[in-house]
Order: C-alpha cells, then sequence, then structure tokens
C-alpha cells in the first residue's frame, strides 16, 4: 500500500486556530492580546511547516 499524500487537508488544518481565536473573540467576548495573536501565529505557522515536508 502506498501511502498518500494529504494536500487537500492542508489548509484547514493551518486554518483551524484562525477560526478558534476568532470564535473565542467573537462569540466568548474574549480579549484579542498581542500574546495571543502571536501565540495564534506561531501555530498557523508551525503548521504550514508541517505540511510542507
Amino acid at each position: 500500500m502506498k501511502p498518500r499524500k494529504s494536500r487537500k487537508l492542508k489548509a484547514p488544518a493551518t486554518t483551524t486556530p484562525l477560526f478558534a481565536t476568532a470564535g473565542a473573540v467573537l462569540a466568548l467576548g474574549e480579549r484579542l492580546t498581542p500574546t495571543i495573536l502571536l501565540g495564534t501565529l506561531g501555530t498557523v505557522a508551525g503548521v504550514a511547516l508541517i505540511g510542507l515536508r
């Protein structure tokens, strides 16, 4: 059995933290601090780098 590449899942996987942060801010009234923004962007970058492999 050949391993298959999951290219279709890259975009949803990398954008999930963005939607989670936006949902927390909009629905739950969380404050968007620089630390949360930096953490979200760092997570997105990390998932994107893993997806490049």
